[in-house]
Protein backbone atom coordinates (compact mmCIF):
# COMPACT_ATOMS: atom_id res chain seq x y z
CA UNK A 1 0.00 0.00 0.00
CA UNK A 2 1.18 3.19 -0.97
CA UNK A 3 1.92 5.44 2.28
CA UNK A 4 1.21 8.66 -0.31
CA UNK A 5 -2.51 10.20 0.64
CA UNK A 6 -4.83 12.56 -0.77
CA UNK A 7 -7.41 14.63 0.51
CA UNK A 8 -11.37 14.80 -1.01
CA UNK A 9 -13.12 17.78 -0.07
CA UNK A 10 -16.57 16.95 -1.34
CA UNK A 11 -20.03 15.02 -0.23
CA UNK A 12 -19.20 11.83 1.59
CA UNK A 13 -17.50 8.60 0.49
CA UNK A 14 -19.21 5.04 0.61
CA UNK A 15 -20.28 4.25 4.17
CA UNK A 16 -18.82 7.16 6.01
CA UNK A 17 -16.61 5.07 7.82
CA UNK A 18 -12.47 4.01 7.27
CA UNK A 19 -13.81 0.61 6.71
CA UNK A 20 -16.25 1.47 3.13
CA UNK A 21 -18.59 -1.70 1.67
CA UNK A 22 -16.66 -1.34 -1.36
CA UNK A 23 -14.27 -3.42 -2.38
CA UNK A 24 -12.36 -0.88 -4.89
CA UNK A 25 -11.12 1.51 -1.86
CA UNK A 26 -9.29 -1.75 -0.28
CA UNK A 27 -5.73 -3.15 -1.07
CA UNK A 28 -5.60 -4.88 -4.27
CA UNK A 29 -9.36 -5.24 -3.80
CA UNK A 30 -9.03 -7.31 -0.93
CA UNK A 31 -11.97 -6.05 1.57
CA UNK A 32 -10.19 -6.89 4.45
CA UNK A 33 -10.08 -4.22 7.68
CA UNK A 34 -6.88 -4.12 7.73
CA UNK A 35 -6.54 -3.52 3.90
CA UNK A 36 -8.87 -0.08 3.75
CA UNK A 37 -6.95 2.45 2.32
CA UNK A 38 -9.27 5.36 4.10
CA UNK A 39 -7.83 7.19 6.21
CA UNK A 40 -10.65 9.34 7.40
CA UNK A 41 -14.04 10.31 6.76
CA UNK A 42 -15.19 12.87 8.84
CA UNK A 43 -17.51 16.57 8.88
CA UNK A 44 -15.50 20.02 8.50
CA UNK A 45 -17.78 23.25 8.57
CA UNK A 46 -21.41 23.38 10.78
CA UNK A 47 -23.60 20.21 9.98
CA UNK A 48 -26.94 21.04 8.32
CA UNK A 49 -30.46 19.38 9.26
CA UNK A 50 -30.18 15.70 7.91
CA UNK A 51 -26.31 15.63 7.64
CA UNK A 52 -24.43 12.62 7.15
CA UNK A 53 -21.16 11.94 5.84
CA UNK A 54 -22.09 8.90 3.78
CA UNK A 55 -21.70 8.99 0.22
CA UNK A 56 -25.68 9.19 -0.54
CA UNK A 57 -25.63 11.70 -3.51
CA UNK A 58 -22.61 9.63 -5.12
CA UNK A 59 -20.62 12.80 -5.73
CA UNK A 60 -18.06 12.83 -3.33
CA UNK A 61 -18.13 8.50 -4.11
CA UNK A 62 -17.37 9.23 -7.61
CA UNK A 63 -14.65 10.92 -7.11
CA UNK A 64 -12.80 9.23 -5.10
CA UNK A 65 -13.64 5.83 -6.88
CA UNK A 66 -12.04 7.97 -9.83
CA UNK A 67 -8.97 9.07 -7.67
CA UNK A 68 -8.57 5.55 -5.95
CA UNK A 69 -10.18 2.68 -6.93
CA UNK A 70 -8.66 -0.85 -7.68
CA UNK A 71 -10.32 -3.42 -9.78
CA UNK A 72 -8.76 -6.74 -9.22
CA UNK A 73 -7.40 -9.02 -12.15
CA UNK A 74 -8.28 -12.62 -12.82
CA UNK A 75 -10.91 -14.56 -10.21
CA UNK A 76 -11.01 -13.48 -6.56
CA UNK A 77 -13.22 -14.52 -3.69
CA UNK A 78 -15.06 -16.26 -6.44
CA UNK A 79 -15.94 -13.37 -8.55
CA UNK A 80 -14.46 -13.23 -12.22
CA UNK A 81 -13.02 -10.13 -12.28
CA UNK A 82 -12.19 -9.79 -15.85
CA UNK A 83 -15.46 -10.36 -17.50
CA UNK A 84 -18.60 -8.32 -17.74
CA UNK A 85 -19.56 -6.23 -15.55
CA UNK A 86 -16.29 -5.56 -14.23
CA UNK A 87 -13.61 -5.17 -17.51
CA UNK A 88 -14.08 -5.44 -21.17
CA UNK A 89 -13.67 -8.06 -24.27
CA UNK A 90 -10.44 -6.45 -24.62
CA UNK A 91 -9.59 -7.35 -20.69
CA UNK A 92 -9.88 -3.14 -19.67
CA UNK A 93 -11.02 -3.16 -16.23
CA UNK A 94 -14.10 -0.31 -15.35
CA UNK A 95 -13.93 1.69 -12.41
CA UNK A 96 -9.96 0.91 -12.47
CA UNK A 97 -9.01 4.88 -11.24
CA UNK A 98 -5.89 7.08 -11.61
CA UNK A 99 -4.11 6.23 -8.64
CA UNK A 100 -5.26 2.50 -7.32
CA UNK A 101 -2.49 2.15 -4.46
CA UNK A 102 -2.95 5.74 -2.89
CA UNK A 103 -4.47 6.10 0.56
CA UNK A 104 -7.13 8.54 0.60
CA UNK A 105 -9.38 11.30 3.23
CA UNK A 106 -12.65 12.44 2.73
CA UNK A 107 -13.42 15.69 4.18
CA UNK A 108 -16.80 16.28 3.78
CA UNK A 109 -18.42 20.04 2.80
CA UNK A 110 -21.43 18.78 1.59
CA UNK A 111 -23.71 16.92 3.84
CA UNK A 112 -24.72 15.78 1.05
CA UNK A 113 -26.33 18.82 -0.81
CA UNK A 114 -25.65 21.96 1.36
CA UNK A 115 -22.40 23.24 1.66
CA UNK A 116 -20.92 23.24 5.37
CA UNK A 117 -18.60 26.33 5.56
CA UNK A 118 -15.77 24.74 6.72
CA UNK A 119 -12.22 26.59 8.19
CA UNK A 120 -10.27 25.80 5.01
CA UNK A 121 -6.78 26.86 7.19
CA UNK A 122 -8.50 23.80 9.74
CA UNK A 123 -9.64 21.40 6.98
CA UNK A 124 -6.52 20.73 5.13
CA UNK A 125 -3.91 21.38 8.38
CA UNK A 126 -5.72 17.89 9.54
CA UNK A 127 -5.71 16.30 5.97
CA UNK A 128 -1.79 17.31 6.10
CA UNK A 129 -1.35 15.77 9.67
CA UNK A 130 -3.03 12.54 8.64
CA UNK A 131 -0.27 12.18 5.59
CA UNK A 132 -2.21 13.58 2.72
CA UNK A 133 0.00 15.79 0.39
CA UNK A 134 -2.88 16.57 -2.60
CA UNK A 135 -6.08 18.06 -1.87
CA UNK A 136 -8.64 17.59 -4.75
CA UNK A 137 -11.44 19.81 -4.74
CA UNK A 138 -14.60 19.38 -7.46
CA UNK A 139 -16.48 22.25 -6.07
CA UNK A 140 -16.66 25.95 -6.06
CA UNK A 141 -18.63 28.92 -6.67
CA UNK A 142 -19.43 31.20 -10.24
CA UNK A 143 -17.78 34.57 -9.52
CA UNK A 144 -17.66 35.63 -12.87
CA UNK A 145 -13.73 34.52 -13.11
CA UNK A 146 -12.54 36.71 -10.00
CA UNK A 147 -9.77 36.29 -7.73
CA UNK A 148 -11.13 36.69 -4.40
CA UNK A 149 -10.28 36.44 -0.32
CA UNK A 150 -11.04 32.30 -0.27
CA UNK A 151 -8.68 32.30 -3.83
CA UNK A 152 -6.03 33.66 -1.78
CA UNK A 153 -6.29 31.86 1.74
CA UNK A 154 -6.29 28.38 -1.18
CA UNK A 155 -3.01 30.06 -2.39
CA UNK A 156 -1.28 30.47 0.76
CA UNK A 157 -2.32 26.87 1.62
CA UNK A 158 -0.28 25.49 -1.48
CA UNK A 159 2.74 27.48 0.42
CA UNK A 160 1.53 26.10 3.76
CA UNK A 161 -0.83 23.57 4.62
CA UNK A 162 -0.28 23.86 8.44
CA UNK A 163 -0.18 27.91 8.71
CA UNK A 164 -0.36 30.08 11.84
CA UNK A 165 -4.12 29.74 14.07
CA UNK A 166 -4.97 26.38 11.83
CA UNK A 167 -5.57 23.23 13.91
CA UNK A 168 -2.13 21.65 13.66
CA UNK A 169 -0.37 24.79 13.27
CA UNK A 170 3.56 23.87 12.13
CA UNK A 171 6.48 26.34 12.02
CA UNK A 172 7.84 26.54 8.32
CA UNK A 173 6.00 26.20 5.15
CA UNK A 174 4.12 22.67 4.76
CA UNK A 175 4.34 22.84 0.67
CA UNK A 176 0.85 21.21 -0.69
CA UNK A 177 -0.56 20.51 -4.05
CA UNK A 178 -4.58 21.64 -4.07
CA UNK A 179 -6.40 20.94 -7.37
CA UNK A 180 -9.88 22.23 -8.59
CA UNK A 181 -12.61 21.95 -11.49
CA UNK A 182 -13.84 24.04 -13.45
CA UNK A 183 -16.42 23.88 -16.29
CA UNK A 184 -19.76 24.26 -14.70
CA UNK A 185 -20.56 27.43 -15.70
CA UNK A 186 -19.52 26.85 -19.47
CA UNK A 187 -16.97 27.01 -22.19
CA UNK A 188 -16.78 31.12 -22.11
CA UNK A 189 -14.38 33.63 -20.97
CA UNK A 190 -14.18 34.43 -16.89
CA UNK A 191 -16.30 31.24 -16.06
CA UNK A 192 -13.39 29.28 -13.63
CA UNK A 193 -15.31 29.77 -10.12
CA UNK A 194 -13.15 30.66 -6.86
CA UNK A 195 -11.06 29.41 -5.09
CA UNK A 196 -10.55 27.56 -8.36
CA UNK A 197 -8.82 31.32 -9.30
CA UNK A 198 -6.20 31.25 -7.34
CA UNK A 199 -2.49 31.32 -9.25
CA UNK A 200 -1.18 28.59 -7.23
CA UNK A 201 -4.21 25.90 -6.94
CA UNK A 202 -3.86 23.60 -10.32
CA UNK A 203 -7.43 23.95 -11.98
CA UNK A 204 -8.86 21.87 -14.39
CA UNK A 205 -11.78 21.85 -16.74
CA UNK A 206 -13.64 19.30 -17.92
CA UNK A 207 -13.38 17.68 -21.05
CA UNK A 208 -15.21 16.32 -23.85
CA UNK A 209 -16.45 13.05 -23.00
CA UNK A 210 -15.78 10.15 -25.36
CA UNK A 211 -18.49 8.15 -26.19
CA UNK A 212 -21.72 9.71 -28.23
CA UNK A 213 -24.28 8.71 -26.23
CA UNK A 214 -26.67 11.36 -27.97
CA UNK A 215 -26.30 14.07 -24.51
CA UNK A 216 -24.12 17.04 -24.06
CA UNK A 217 -21.15 17.89 -22.17
CA UNK A 218 -20.51 19.59 -19.07
CA UNK A 219 -20.52 22.90 -20.76
CA UNK A 220 -24.08 22.12 -22.91
CA UNK A 221 -21.85 20.96 -26.16
CA UNK A 222 -23.91 18.23 -28.13
CA UNK A 223 -22.21 15.56 -29.63
CA UNK A 224 -21.78 17.12 -32.88
CA UNK A 225 -20.69 20.27 -31.72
Amino acid sequence: MSTFGVNISDSGVDNGTTTPNHFALYLLGNPLPANSRVVYNRLEGTPNPGSTIQGCDGHGNLNANILSAYVPTGTVGGVNFGAFPHADASGFRYGLSVAPFVKLGSSVIFDPDTFTSPDFEDLESKAYNNGMRISTNSWGANVGGAYNSDSQRYDALVRDAQPTGSTFATAGNQEYVILFSAGNAGAGGNTVGSPGTGKNVITVGAAEGVHPFGGSDFCGIGDSG
